[in-house]
């Protein structure tokens, strides 16, 4: 039996994270950075995974989010990690919450060719805690 989250979970690709943000930036197909506002948040009605790797990094105001069913408090200054498929909703936030959002697909990660014998354990720590 299916929860309601798994019910209204939405699959986001990179290509649609450029197509229903307004303010994009990206360097190629495969990476977006644009910035987000408490008005903008597009996990706060139904959670989200990624087809990617992504990243937030809060500027101001607070919210709380769900990473995998684990709820962390996000503050002003912080970066938070979110691994390829990780299913993420935005449980509340504070009016005046705004951050910058990256996104980036498993190929570009590997085009840029990163030696997972020293990042692997980067890695494994965000897996465990992606809040920083």
């Amino acid at each position: 039996m299916n929860s309601p989250e798994q019910i209204n979970l939405r699959k986001v690709s990179i290509s649609r994270i450029k197509q229903e943000m307004k303010d994009v930036s990206y360097l190629s197909d495969d990476l977006v950075i644009t910035a987000l506002d408490a008005r903008t948040n597009a996990t706060a009605e139904y959670p989200a995974s990624i087809d990617g790797f992504s990243a937030v990094v809060m500027m101001s105001g607070n919210a709380v989010v769900s990473i995998d069913m684990n709820e962390y408090e996000v503050r002003p200054n912080m970066l938070v990690f979110f691994n390829p498929d990780s299913i993420i909703r935005t449980v509340k936030c504070s009016p005046d919450a705004a951050a910058y959002f990256l996104a980036f697909s498993k190929s570009f990660v590997n085009e840029i060719q990163i030696d997972l014998s020293t990042s692997l354990p980067v890695y494994m720590r965000f897996g465990k805690n992606p809040c920083l």
